[in-house]
C-alpha cells in the first residue's frame, strides 16, 4: 500500500493537490479548500505536486494581504465621521453580516431581493429622493451612526442628505456583492469611487477618520438583510 502523501488527494481515480483555506480568508478566496488537478497517474501527480502546492500558497498569501488592506474597522463612538467614512464602515459591516447569515441559515443564499427596496436605494443615490424618502429608505442605517455619535447632521440639511446618499450607495454595493456571493463568486469589489477612492491623507478629515477607524465597537445593525425567506 502506497504511503499517504501530504496535500495529495485521490478522488474518482484522479489525483489532486489539496490545500485548506483558513476560515478568515474564505470570504476572499470564495472556497473552503483549494484543489488543482494533477492527472490520473501517481508518478506524474507526485512530480507536479510541489508546484501546485506552491501556487496555492501564493494564492493564500495574496488573500492574506488583501484581507489586511480591505478590512475596515467599525468607527469609535463619539468620533465625527465624514459621509465617505460612514459609507465605508457600513459596507464593511454589511459584508461581515452577510457572512454571518450564510453561516447561520442556508436559506439566505436563495436570494429574492426586494426590487422596490433596490429602486428606492437608486433614487437615494441619484439625489432624486425627498428627505422623507431618504429617511424611510436609509433612516435605520443613519440611526446607528447617530447612536454612535458619529454625526450631528440635522435631518433635511445638505450635510444630512450627503450622508444619506453615501450610505445608500454603500448599501446598494453590499447588495451587489450578496447577489454575486449567491452564485459562489466572492471576488467582487466596490465599483463606486466613494468606496474605492483614497482620502487625502493631509486633510484633517482623513486624519480623524484614520484614528476613528483604528478602533472598533460592537455595534452591528440587525437591519441590514433585505432578503425575504
Amino acid at each position: 500500500m502506497a504511503a499517504k502523501v501530504r496535500r495529495l488527494l485521490l478522488r474518482a481515480g484522479r489525483y489532486y493537490a489539496r490545500r485548506g483555506v483558513p476560515e478568515k480568508l474564505r470570504s476572499i478566496v470564495g472556497k473552503n479548500e483549494l484543489l488543482e488537478a494533477l492527472g490520473a497517474g501517481r508518478s506524474e501527480a507526485l512530480r507536479r505536486l510541489p508546484g501546485a502546492v506552491h501556487r496555492m500558497q501564493e494564492t493564500l498569501e495574496a488573500s492574506q494581504s488583501e484581507a489586511k488592506t480591505t478590512q475596515t474597522p467599525r468607527p469609535r463612538k463619539g468620533r465625527t465621521l465624514s459621509a465617505r467614512e460612514m459609507a465605508l464602515a457600513h459596507y464593511a459591516d454589511q459584508m461581515s453580516f452577510d457572512d454571518e447569515l450564510r453561516n447561520f441559515d442556508n436559506r439566505y443564499a436563495q436570494g429574492f431581493f426586494e426590487e422596490d427596496y433596490v429602486a428606492q436605494l437608486r433614487r437615494a443615490v441619484s439625489g432624486a429622493a425627498s428627505n422623507h424618502e431618504l429617511q424611510k429608505t436609509v433612516g435605520y442605517i443613519l440611526l446607528k451612526f447617530e447612536t454612535n455619535r458619529n454625526t450631528t447632521a440635522m435631518p433635511g440639511s445638505p450635510e444630512w442628505r450627503e450622508i444619506a446618499r453615501a450610505v445608500a450607495t454603500a448599501e446598494l454595493e453590499s447588495l451587489s456583492r450578496a447577489v454575486e456571493r449567491d452564485e459562489g463568486d466572492y471576488t467582487g469589489k466596490p465599483t463606486t469611487p466613494l468606496l474605492i477612492k483614497t482620502a487625502d491623507p493631509t486633510s484633517a478629515t482623513a486624519r480623524n477618520a484614520e484614528q476613528a477607524l483604528a478602533r472598533t465597537t460592537n455595534f452591528l445593525s440587525p437591519f441590514g438583510c433585505s432578503k425575504n425567506f
